[in-house]
């Protein structure tokens, strides 16, 4: 199946243009690092994270080296608007390429994006994000989560995009997808 998808859609691509400000994932949760909590829980991040949390421990886990649940919330906030783009194909994490429950393209490059069935696609999406990532992780990584963007960065996040580790810990007024995630569970 081929699904087209607005311009905006580079936005959850990994394509480096363009990040909204205060509106990515923050993370903290389960693990040694807990993220900063510097503003409050929004809605729709805490629903999120609510919703998500016990399978992005499981997805931590797997990744292990202290990866933490929030920086596993981060990446998939921050790919989806919270829930939102590729997440109705069941694409939590901005995965290229063909998908079990077939392949869109997005609108502006026609780039394909795996499809996920929608029910499960967190954990399914989030399966391939791990076996994608997981060689690259290194010893402690969780309790550096800037180190651990910057690896997700050198491997296939917003390449080409130098900000994107920055962007992703962000604190204060433009409050990045960790710190954001972290608000919403309780700063750890």
């Amino acid at each position: 199946m081929n699904v087209t998808w607005g311009p905006w859609s580079l936005l959850w691509c990994g394509s480096g243009g363009g990040y909204p400000t205060g509106a990515g994932a923050s993370g903290g949760g389960g693990g040694a690092s807990p993220a900063p909590n510097n503003g409050k829980c929004l809605a729709n991040v805490g629903s999120f994270v609510s919703t998500y949390q016990q399978n992005a421990q499981t997805l931590a886990n797997s990744l292990g080296n202290g990866v933490t649940a929030g920086e596993v919330l981060a990446v998939a906030g921050n790919e989806t608007s919270y829930g939102g783009g590729f997440a109705s194909f069941g694409n939590f994490f901005g995965l290229h390429g063909d998908g079990p429950a077939g392949t869109y393209y997005t609108t502006k490059n026609q780039t394909p994006v795996m499809m996920f069935p929608v029910q499960n696609g967190f954990t399914l999406s989030g399966q391939v994000f791990v076996n994608n990532v997981g060689p690259y992780m290194q010893p402690r990584m969780g309790t550096n989560p800037l180190a651990f963007f910057t690896i997700l960065n050198q491997h296939g996040y917003a390449t080409g995009n130098s900000g994107y580790p920055a962007f992703m810990v962000s604190t204060g007024n433009n409050r990045g997808p960790y710190t954001l995630v972290g608000a919403c569970m309780g700063g750890h």
